[in-house]
């Protein structure tokens, strides 16, 4: 089983392309931050970058987000391998292939929704998150993934 899924905050606008071949493609990168306590009680943290690239209806909704936005990507994980134009040698990484992207609440959002309180909201598709509610359109009418999937919940 190749499943990925991690959430953090978008570190440039997404950049949307079409192929060749005539299809959509968008391309990211997002920070994930954690924070922990050390043994001596010391705030810690690390951030790791994330390289994610997402086709089709969603490639149209993940360009419509930007640098800074909270999201979380669904997907594979994809090993590529090239060689360094400079001549350094090969190159790799490891990034995802995103299936679904979700563009989650602000901070400052979650605390307007619940009055200062916590995160208990869903995450939203990005296919609606900068879209004002008269001009959204059903996923069947412009081929785009489905608003609300099962399997995020609040914990994300």
């Amino acid at each position: 089983m190749n499943y990925a899924g991690i959430s953090g905050n978008l570190t440039a606008d997404p950049i949307v392309r079409t192929t060749a071949g005539g299809k959509k493609v968008a391309n990211g990168r997002l920070a994930h931050n954690e924070k922990w306590k050390d043994a001596e009680g010391n705030w810690k943290e690390e951030v790791t970058y994330i390289d994610f690239d997402v086709w089709g209806g969603w490639a149209d909704s993940v360009g419509a987000l930007s640098k800074g936005d909270p999201v979380a990507v669904v997907g594979k994980l994809k090993f590529e391998e090239w060689e360094d134009k400079a001549g350094g040698g090969k190159r790799t990484k490891i990034k995802i292939s995103a299936q679904e992207v979700y563009r989650l609440p602000k901070k400052s959002e979650n605390e307007a929704r619940q009055g200062g309180g916590g995160g208990d909201e869903e995450p939203s598709p990005a296919p609606s998150a900068r879209q004002a509610p008269a001009q959204r359109q059903a996923p069947a009418q412009r081929g785009a993934p489905p608003q609300k999937q099962d399997m995020f919940t609040a914990d994300l």
